[in-house]
């Protein structure tokens, strides 16, 4: 009777233990399955860094997103493994939606203001549509022209 008894305990922790590991492991299986893993965009966009953003990039964020520049990163090379362009697209992105950069807080309506950086409704659908497209490069062949930029201060060097 006892060695009956302890068969039954037996196999209802064997049936438990089973349950569990069923548990977590479909636990497991439906994280796995509603995670998207983005290793790598498929290229959407019809606009390329040589071709559309690097000239947008250079003409209205160069002066400070240049190597040696006062911003953290260059915009002004493509490389995604050194951390140009393409390596901070999602950045990029996620600061022109939100009106973060470019830092231009000039009321559009108002009269025309030297030295504007603000982007126009255009430039910012090509950036943005570039940068949630996929990057694509573009040409290989075709290098952008490159412009000799100054990371000089604008206004003179601070004072303070």
């Amino acid at each position: 009777m006892a060695n009956s008894q302890s068969r039954v305990i037996s196999r209802k922790s064997q049936i438990a233990t089973t349950a569990t590991v069923s548990s977590v492991l479909a636990f497991a299986i439906a994280m796995i399955a509603t995670t998207t893993i983005d290793a790598h965009k498929g290229i959407t966009s019809k606009f390329t860094y040589n071709d559309d953003v690097y000239p947008i990039l250079r003409d209205k964020c160069g002066h400070c997103h240049a190597e040696g520049g006062p911003a953290p990163m260059s915009l002004l090379r493509y490389s995604i493994d050194a951390g140009g362009a393409a390596a901070w697209a999602e950045s990029i992105r996620e600061n022109l939606v939100s009106e973060a950069m470019p830092p231009w807080y000039v009321d559009p309506t108002g009269p025309a203001v030297k030295n504007n950086r603000g982007l126009t409704p255009r430039e910012l659908d090509t950036i943005v549509t570039w940068a949630t497209g996929g990057t694509p490069q573009g040409n290989l062949n075709k290098k952008p022209v490159d412009a000799p930029i100054s990371v000089n201060w604008t206004l003179g060097k601070p004072d303070v």
